[in-house]
């Protein structure tokens, strides 16, 4: 039983208190961390459960990152990426959308790539997104930071 932020080992009744409380095993130190940041940020559920299983696969992760006036859910510094997961009113919702583009559009010109996830695809296959995130970053890597590669996709 160790810690899913630090690693750090847990106690027993740490690790079951956690668990119960926060759907996570986390040390006192990261359960007030994410107590916190669940409390002072609109983190879904959903968010929280990817990034934790992109941290289980050996990715390096923040979550809930701020840039400028928005807030990423994911942010993947080393790959350049980040990853919003969205509810339904993302995509139903004609001012939200072309809002959605153009944060999207803001973060491209700073160099990230932002990867919209519905909240459905986490809720339901977890597993398998994260299984090709995860891919994704190990097969383009090193790619995505040389020019040869910007010029081979443009």
């Amino acid at each position: 039983m160790t810690c899913t932020q630090c690693g750090l080992g847990l106690q027993p009744a740490v690790s079951a208190y956690s668990s119960n409380e926060f759907g996570y095993e986390l040390c006192l130190e990261h359960q007030h961390w994410f107590r916190n940041l669940a409390t002072s940020t609109k983190l879904s559920k959903e968010a929280a459960d990817l990034y934790f299983a992109l941290k289980e696969r050996g990715q390096e992760v923040s979550l809930q990152k701020c840039d400028d006036s928005k807030s990423v859910d994911i942010r993947l510094h080393d790959a350049r990426i980040n990853i919003q997961v969205d509810g339904a009113h993302h995509h139903n919702d004609y001012y939200q959308t072309l809002d959605n583009l153009r944060t999207s559009h803001e973060a491209f010109l700073k160099g990230y790539m932002t990867f919209r996830l519905p909240a459905n695809l986490i809720r339901n296959n977890i597993d398998e997104a994260t299984d090709y995130i995860a891919d994704l970053l190990q097969q383009h890597s090193s790619a995505w930071h040389s020019d040869s590669y910007m010029a081979q996709t443009i």
